[in-house]
């Protein structure tokens, strides 16, 4: 099969991780990819496999670059792509032009709940989640048919094995000693992202006694870095609070971390949490995206509720005085990890849908 994948975002970020995996994956699985993406984007950056086609591509911003568009749609052609798989806005709106235009399918990976009108003109939307699926069923209207939920995938091997080299060199990077309780948030500082809510649970958890820490890592955005040091203030814990900023060294700081934390206004299948329950972390966040089928309070994490955090700041005290507690809940992590986002049964399932859609159109696969 030839595919092309079109990823629209600059930085890295959710959307850059799971694609550039996906790339990966399928051309390992010996497909020939083509993964056109905007100059000087992160993705455009990585190293891929030989034979893994890199094409940059002007998209535009607010308008189309029209003229880019029948450029990289010829070459697409004379390579005989069968399917186009786009992600991020700028991409989306790429695909649905040539959805119109072009007798090739065009599938979307829904990474946010957008009410784009674009939705309406791809062959298919990928949802990581039913959370998202329910929503652009019954909120945007778009055919239920048309929208399959496909989980996000973390390959092991780029999660760091826990060990206590790893524990005491994440320490040392964030400036943190050994017998901190650190929640670990991963993600860009930002309003929807709503890291401030997360800082009276850090007071209150304080206040029973425990050495807590917030460590945020991700790049800032808008008014929430602000709102975050205020309220920090406000509570008198701005030394436990430390935003770090951008990191090219995340992964290696989950090993750092006792809890992956997460006051998230909306997600859709987080690739963070994923990556987490990778890392032997139990999930401790707000009730969105995948979280309310995933995360089974005192299990493998908790959900919160930020009306009533008293529950949640109960958990993460005995996560931090109960050895035994914590290494069950890491441990279960770590199994529903293995057993849901691993690539293999995913992988196969986006190469059965892209068959149909494909045959769909009147194709060969």
């Amino acid at each position: 099969m030839k595919i092309a994948h079109i990823i629209s975002h600059n930085d890295h970020n959710g959307v850059t991780s799971s694609g550039s995996a996906l790339v990966r994956e399928m051309h390992a699985r010996g497909h020939e990819v083509t993964l056109i993406h905007r100059p000087n984007a992160w993705i455009g950056k990585q190293s891929f496999p030989e034979g893994v086609r890199l094409v940059p591509m002007d998209m535009g911003k607010r308008i189309l670059n029209y003229g880019e568009c029948r450029r990289v749609r010829a070459l697409l052609d004379d390579w005989g792509v069968d399917v186009i798989h786009t992600h991020g806005t700028g991409a989306d709106r790429i695909g649905a032009l040539w959805y119109w235009r072009w007798d090739r399918p065009v599938v979307a990976k829904a990474a946010a709940r957008i009410p784009h009108f674009h939705w309406h003109f791809h062959d298919a939307i990928f949802a990581p989640s039913p959370y998202t699926k329910d929503w652009y069923v019954n909120r945007v209207r778009v055919p239920e048919r048309r929208v399959h939920v496909v989980t996000n995938f973390v390959h092991d091997h780029t999660i760091p094995k826990p060990s206590a080299e790893g524990r005491a060199k994440a320490r040392v990077a964030m400036g943190l000693p050994d017998t901190a309780f650190v929640l670990g948030v991963v993600g860009s500082v930002q309003g929807r992202k709503n890291q401030s809510a997360g800082v009276p649970i850090l007071h209150a958890l304080r206040g029973k006694g425990v050495d807590a820490h917030m460590v945020l890592a991700g790049r800032f955005g808008g008014e929430e870095p602000d709102k975050i040091r205020a309220r920090a203030r406000e509570l008198g814990v701005e030394d436990a609070v430390h935003l770090l900023g951008h990191r090219e060294d995340v992964m290696d700081l989950l090993a750092g971390f006792d809890v992956a934390f997460t006051t998230t206004k909306d997600e859709q299948g987080s690739i963070v949490v994923i990556e987490s329950m990778g890392a032997h972390l139990p999930v401790v966040s707000t009730p969105v995206g995948m979280v309310p089928v995933l995360i089974e309070d005192g299990v493998n994490g908790h959900r919160i509720d930020l009306a009533a955090p008293g529950a949640t700041v109960a958990y993460l005290e005995r996560l931090a005085t109960d050895p035994a507690f914590a290494a069950q809940q890491s441990a279960n992590a770590r199994k529903d990890f293995e057993e849901r986002f691993l690539p293999d049964p995913i992988l196969t399932r986006i190469e059965g849908l892209y068959t149909q859609l494909i045959e769909a159109r009147g194709r060969k696969a």
